[in-house]
């Protein structure tokens, strides 16, 4: 690859310039959620740039008033829009290159840079070890980390010749639209199981050769109880622990079956009726309400999920992983019946008088045989699609390191 960029250059020289000496950085404008509008001038609000973007767009979710906009910092075609704020390190200047036709207006905790390079090259340069490595030196902040734009113009950057940055990106793109087509097939799997997992949950009176099934309350069926954050300020609650405590953020971190956490406490941290036990269920009820796992190990949760464990007299009847299977239509349930204020929540009371279906343990485990296995071809990181994506993701940072390389 090295020698290809070579070739490329044929004796070219690549200067390294600060990103001040190739462009300037603007601050975004007061723009505010409730400013936002569905026609007019494009508009991106900074949040939207973790939750809607990509590296480069076209056309924008959100605009303003034209009056809004006449009294705003306006981005150009071309510009980076640079996110300066976030709450982890990893996010903070998370940029989308705008490659419409108009201009656009930037929100605050936001800025765009005006540049004289190729507008996706810059935005690959941004994602590259060159820029995130010089970055983290300049972050600062506690719970909300940010750049200030005066620092970023301090970072340097390879700038080779225009013709070069357009090969690049060529190059670059033709690994993101590979993985682009596999996400969008990855999803399309997902929805096949969802349907197909709903199907075989969706029980009729009596099974097909005469089997029984028992409808129980999930109260009937399980102990509740809530979860909890040991207090912070007690060092021995958490120093050196090795009993796992899970927030929504393990959930996000990919499997459902989770056998370990980020952050752990100590048995100091244990209160009232001890540790959820392993083959439990623990699920949000309040904030992101209708999220769930099955529980490999035993271990705590935090306040934001109750624990859903499997009374004594239930275990003979219940698997497990059947029960957590189950637990995608009560997450339905849960979103479809959530309280809204200040703070969503799922009133338990109600949550207890859901029914869960009972069939013989022979088609519990016939399910959950095939959920298993549909379940690793659309999630599972070792096998089928997710596994080619995470290939696909390492061989385009590979090489967008190695075309990097001046």
């Amino acid at each position: 690859m090295i020698t290809y960029i070579k070739k490329l250059l044929n004796g070219q020289p690549v200067e390294w310039k600060t990103l001040g000496e190739v462009g300037t950085f603007v601050r975004g404008s007061g723009l505010q959620k409730k400013d936002l509008t569905d026609s007019g001038v494009p508009a991106i609000h900074y949040g939207q740039i973790y939750t809607y973007y990509g590296r480069s767009t076209d056309e924008t979710k959100s605009f303003v008033t034209e009056d809004l906009a006449e009294k705003s910092r306006l981005a150009s075609p071309g510009d980076l829009i640079i996110a300066t704020t976030s709450e982890n390190d990893e996010d903070v200047c998370k940029a989308v290159a705008w490659l419409g036709e108009g201009a656009l207006v930037v929100s605050s905790d936001a800025c765009f840079y005006s540049h004289s390079l190729h507008p996706k090259y810059i935005a690959y340069i941004f994602e590259s070890h060159i820029f995130q490595d010089q970055k983290r030196k300049f972050i600062t902040g506690t719970k909300v980390r940010r750049v200030n734009v005066r620092d970023l113009a301090q970072i340097s950057i390879p700038v080779p010749p225009l013709s070069v940055q357009e090969e690049i990106v060529r190059i670059l793109d033709k690994f993101t639209e590979l993985e682009a087509e596999l996400e969008a097939e990855l999803e399309a799997r997902k929805q096949q199981y969802e349907y197909y997992r709903n199907s075989l949950l969706s029980f009729a009176n009596d099974l097909e050769g005469g089997g029984k099934i028992v409808y129980k309350t999930l109260g009937e069926v399980f102990f509740m109880r809530n979860g909890y954050t040991p207090s912070k300020a007690k060092q021995e609650f958490w120093e050196g622990g090795t009993i796992p405590w899970y927030r929504m953020e393990d959930l996000r971190a990919g499997t459902r079956v989770l056998s370990d956490a980020i952050q752990h406490v100590t048995p100091e941290a244990i209160k009232g009726k001890g540790l959820f036990k392993a083959n439990s269920i623990i699920m949000a009820t309040t904030a992101t309400i209708g999220e769930h796992a099955l529980l490999a190990v035993e271990a705590l949760a935090n306040q934001q999920f109750t624990n859903f464990e499997i009374k004594p007299e239930y275990k003979g009847m219940l698997l497990p992983k059947f029960a957590y299977y189950y637990f995608f239509v009560i997450d339905a349930w849960c979103k479809q019946n959530t309280n809204v204020s200040s703070f969503p929540s799922v009133a338990i009371s109600n949550l207890k008088t859901q029914e869960i279906p009972i069939p013989p343990l022979t088609e519990q485990v016939r399910i959950v045989n095939i959920l298993d296995k549909f379940d690793a071809l659309t999630n599972s990181l070792t096998e089928g699609l997710p596994q080619e994506i995470e290939l696909r993701c390492k061989q385009y940072e590979y090489y967008r390191e190695q075309l990097l390389i001046f």
